[in-house]
């Protein structure tokens, strides 16, 4: 590929990125690709017929009109019209050199969303099951125990400090142990550990993150919140840490909550976003929380050890690492001590990002010695940070918030027959297609799952797993017979959950 200077091959991938100009480009072969985004220079530039690609499979980008928005948006496009695949990326010679400022912050968009989206599409595929079993075992208390509308603003005026376990947690956990009588304390469920050990009860704490067990946040004998929020997809173990009453849902990104929406489950009005650490500052804005001061919310590495993303007593384990591997490479963003930083999470920094620079000045506080940068946050460092002039206590207006509402006894009953009567009518279809399977029929096993999951209804009861096992059910040529029989166990299981609702 004379002119290329750089390629990432994608096997199987129907799209391709392309980035520079192509007069020095031969040899160049394009025509697998049925969608290709060129970001190209100058004015109308013109598509080169030798490269294979049809001239109306080719999105053209010129890159001095483009802003961060905008490229980020195309992106998303290309990657969303391969649901297994993510697009090839190839860079041209004439993209370097003293063209390279034009370019580069493309590659780097480019970069920052394929990492994004390849970490999303592993975890839909490695956890779309056991996160679809929580939220039907969950569905019952969901429906049962939700936040009430009432929480709008009751806690107007009051300080947030919204903890995140993030490494710069370590420098910030003593000020806020000073502190914490004056603001209602948000924890994420990995920021539990570190404030345990300097005796700090959350107000809050979120566990939304489908795969973080409680016995890693919460040991035995460690102090419990007060109250704990939490989703459909969230380990149902979670809900034994604290007594039911003291428990509330809040409604999930989940096709399964959506359905529920349009049967009668009204969504909470504050609901879970990107990770626990942006849900916690939503809901501190949703309950009037005035200023909402960060902790830990670093969003990137540490400054001093780039394998290390989260503080001192959070550990390895299943369901996040607080290390990455030395050679991993990532998107680089501001930082607030240095020019750019390191992030793992480039998307939830992104929206993050974004949702401080739209709101008031002055409301939010960045309290940390390092980490990623926010815009429209005012920057202190932990030693430096205070409250002056601040009175009132918590306590009494946390004891005014309402309980947790459900939907009147009798609608859950019939909703829940609903669902055991859906589940129940396409388990013969999955036990059919289990038997064409011990057959051989490997065309009739992928006919009759597409039946299934073809049915609006119960593809939205499977929610997040439709999402794993349907861009396969579009290409059942691609399936084996390991997955075969690892999807249809799998069907099996949650129509066997949905049959149990109650």
């Amino acid at each position: 590929m004379r002119g290329v200077v750089y390629s990432q091959i994608s096997p199987g991938s129907q799209t391709c990125v392309v980035v520079g100009p192509l007069e020095e480009v031969a040899d160049l072969d394009l025509s697998g690709y049925g969608s290709v985004l060129w970001f190209a220079p100058g004015v109308a530039p013109r598509w080169p017929a030798d490269l294979g690609a049809e001239a109306e499979n080719v999105i053209v980008q010129t890159v001095e009109r483009l802003d961060e928005d905008q490229t980020l948006r195309v992106l998303e496009d290309l990657i969303l019209r391969d649901a297994l695949h993510l697009p090839s990326i190839f860079l041209t010679e004439g993209g370097q050199g003293g063209s390279a400022p034009l370019f580069l912050p493309v590659l780097d968009a480019v970069f920052a969303q394929f990492e994004s989206h390849r970490g999303a599409r592993q975890f839909r595929q490695v956890q779309g099951f056991p996160m679809q079993c929580n939220v039907l075992t969950n569905l019952p208390a969901y429906v049962r125990r939700r936040m009430p509308d009432s929480w709008a603003g009751a806690l107007d005026g009051i300080p947030a400090f919204i903890c995140g376990a993030g490494p710069s947690l370590d420098a910030s956990v003593a000020k806020l142990a000073e502190i914490a009588r004056h603001g209602v304390i948000f924890a994420t469920d990995s920021a539990l550990p570190a404030l345990d050990k300097l005796g700090i009860q959350a107000d809050f704490a979120l566990a939304v993150d489908p795969r973080k067990t409680p016995a890693r946040c919460l040991p035995s004998g460690a102090r419990r919140p007060d109250r704990l929020i939490v989703a459909t997809a969230t380990l149902p173990a979670w809900r034994q840490t604290v007594a039911e009453e003291r428990t509330c849902f809040l409604t999930g990104r989940q096709l399964t909550d959506d359905w529920l929406a349009e049967n009668g489950v009204r969504k909470t009005a504050a609901g879970v976003t990107e990770n626990c650490g942006t849900t916690a500052f939503e809901l501190a804005l949703h309950l009037g929380c005035r200023p909402l001061c960060l902790f830990g919310m670093d969003h990137a590495v540490d400054s001093q050890d780039a394998t290390r993303t989260h503080h001192q007593h959070f550990a390895d384990g299943p369901g996040e690492q607080a290390h990455l591997p030395p050679d991993r490479d990532l998107p680089k963003v501001p930082g607030n001590y240095q020019d750019e930083i390191a992030t793992p999470l480039f998307r939830d920094w992104r929206v993050l990002d974004a949702r401080c620079a739209g709101l008031p000045a002055g409301m939010v506080v960045n309290v940390i010695d390092r980490g990623a940068r926010f815009r429209n946050t005012t920057l202190v460092r932990p030693a430096d940070f205070s409250l002056d002039g601040r009175s009132e206590t918590k306590t009494a207006r946390l004891a005014q918030l309402a309980p947790a509402v459900s939907i009147p006894e009798p609608n859950a009953r019939r909703l829940f027959a609903t669902i055991r009567r859906m589940a129940g009518a396409v388990e013969p279809t999955i036990a059919g297609a289990r038997e064409a399977f011990r057959l051989g029929q490997r065309g009739r096993v992928a006919a009759l799952m597409v039946q299934a999951f073809s049915q609006k209804p119960f593809s939205q009861l499977m929610g997040n797993y439709c999402l794993k096992i349907v861009p396969y059910l579009r290409n059942p040529d691609k399936i084996g017979d390991i997955q075969w029989r690892e999807f249809l166990a799998e069907t099996g299981a949650l129509i066997g959950l949905a049959k149990n609702a109650r």
